[in-house]
């Protein structure tokens, strides 16, 4: 504010805050602020100004539209052996569109996009990877787009984890099972569980617990495709460090052979270590963020023409309402063997020295509200495939 208005000192800018809606990402409140001092300024007396819903609508920040370009090799015994993928996304603005206008801030435009590297691959026991990041050259010509809700995330997952998916399809495999075979924290393999005799048995997965939560039956996806069939495909994620697990599952009809609007049942298992002390609201941030998730891959759309967006309303972009809402199992699976993110530091019983190998492997536990909203468009998209033999996805 006191750049936009050539004030010399931070103190001669007072701001007055008042409570309202919360927001996932960038609203245009800074829009406003600085929209309504610099018309202060020049009227010379107090301005109010406040943006209707179709103001905020049509010209708020928007979640990036991102492309994907993916390979994966597996073996003949369905282990992964290479991941390859290249993401294409505008550049973010680094400046507002007061500071612009109002000529005292050059305007800035990223010059690379911010890839999202946490779930292209990296829940996997992968020895090859490659993660490419390429700028769409739209300077000055797209939407003003921020981060939502786990940014990037659920682009990436939406795009991975159905390719993951049509790997097990190739390798005639159950796409649980091959997650399970191909998971990077040995936690989520099958077979007997290592110890450290410092802490007892390793805990249980996210993965693990959620397959015994929906009551898993293996079987290769779309290999059935009947009415009235439920199906729950996998989707894993790994965004903050924290990993989820979501499947939905969703009736279908014989004549059209379409999934229900919104998914019948739903599961989740996000892991956490701060849920020890908070366990209400962990699963309160999960059940939003999946809820979310869920409203955004089914519902949400902007829709625009060649000059402004025209989903200027909670009629032209809807968004779920309570009876569409799936039902949710929520469990979280609690995490005391490893130390979480931001405390850096581990129990007392625990050994310093672990810290180093921990830090290693990147097994940290961090984060409850915006992981489990990650997977929820590939899962349903999976499971949308498993019903219908229809992919999200174009194939090459």
């Amino acid at each position: 504010m006191a750049t936009i208005l050539g004030f010399s000192s931070f103190n001669q800018v007072r701001v007055s805050y008042y409570e309202g809606s919360s927001v996932y990402g960038s609203a245009p409140y800074d829009d406003l602020a600085q929209s309504a001092a610099v018309m202060s300024q020049l009227a010379g007396k107090p301005v109010r100004l406040q943006f209707m819903r179709w103001d905020e609508h049509g010209y708020d920040n928007y979640g990036p539209a991102m492309m994907y370009d993916i390979r994966l090799g597996a073996d003949a015994n369905g282990k992964l052996i290479a991941s390859d993928v290249t993401e294409f996304a505008p550049p973010y603005y680094s400046t507002t569109p007061a500071m612009a206008l109002t000529g005292t801030t050059q305007q800035v435009f990223g010059q690379s996009i911010s890839a999202d590297t946490n779930n292209v691959g990296t829940q996997y026991n992968l020895a090859n990877t490659r993660v490419i990041g390429k700028t769409v050259p739209l300077q000055d010509n797209y939407f003003k787009i921020s981060f939502l809700r786990g940014p990037q995330a659920p682009q990436t997952c939406f795009a991975y984890e159905q390719a993951i998916d049509e790997l097990a399809k190739a390798a005639n495999m159950d796409p649980y099972t091959f997650r399970l075979n191909n998971h990077r924290d040995p936690r989520e393999r099958p077979g007997p569980r290592p110890r450290r005799p410092h802490v007892g048995p390793v805990a249980e997965g996210a993965h693990d617990r959620s397959g015994k939560m929906s009551s898993w039956k293996p079987k290769v996806a779309a290999s059935n495709l009947q009415s009235g069939q439920y199906r729950q495909p996998a989707a894993a994620s790994r965004s903050a460090r924290t990993r989820a697990r979501w499947s939905p599952r969703s009736p279908t009809s014989r004549s059209t052979r379409r999934r229900a609007r919104s998914p019948s049942t739903t599961s989740t298992s996000p892991r956490t270590r701060a849920s020890r002390n908070t366990p209400g609201g962990v699963q309160n941030q999960a059940e939003g963020s999946i809820v979310q998730g869920a409203s955004r891959a089914l519902f949400e759309q902007v829709t625009f023409n060649k000059s402004n967006v025209t989903s200027l309303d909670w009629v032209t972009y809807p968004i779920m309402r309570f009876k569409d809402t799936p039902k949710i199992h929520f469990q979280y699976v609690q995490r005391t063997d490893i130390p979480a993110t931001q405390a850096g530091r581990c129990r007392r019983t625990e050994r310093p020295r672990r810290r180093a190998r921990w830090r290693r492997a990147a097994l940290y536990s961090s984060g409850s509200g915006e992981p489990p909203i990650s997977c929820i468009g590939a899962a349903i998209a999976n499971a949308f495939y498993d019903a219908t033999g229809v992919r999200s996805a174009r194939r090459r």
